[in-house]
């Protein structure tokens, strides 16, 4: 999710510069391949962790947690959680007609158009 947070934002690049920095989160070993994009996502706010010092950087996505990221990078930070989370995807229409249930995992379809819809949005 990372790596399609930088990317999508144009951040890309930069992670790289990052793939040797040690992770702040305890679970992410230091050769870990997206390394890089954790270190940078988190440092430019987009991405938090799952609590405890932890990122679960093999888990899975939900759907709350990918708007989490998307929101983040869209500059709407300081959202309720997990409320506010989506209460603001929806108001923005990034889950326009797709039902989803905050704790299931996200599909890749709905991902896609996700970031799609994040794309063409006007940013506060």
């Amino acid at each position: 999710m990372t790596v399609f947070i930088n990317r999508l934002t144009g951040y890309s690049s930069s992670a790289e510069k990052l793939k040797t920095t040690p992770s702040t989160f305890k679970d992410v070993q230091k050769n870990y391949w997206a390394l890089g994009d954790i270190n940078l996502a988190t440092q430019l706010g987009f991405a938090h962790g799952v609590g405890n010092n932890l990122f679960n950087p093999d888990g899975n996505v939900t759907y709350i947690q990918a708007l989490g990221f998307i929101l983040n990078a869209l500059n709407y930070k300081d959202l309720k959680w997990p409320d506010g989370v989506m209460q603001k995807a929806d108001e923005l229409g990034l889950t326009k007609d797709m039902p989803y249930k905050a704790d299931d995992v996200i599909t890749r379809e709905n991902l896609a158009v996700i970031m799609y819809r994040a794309l063409f949005l006007k940013v506060q």
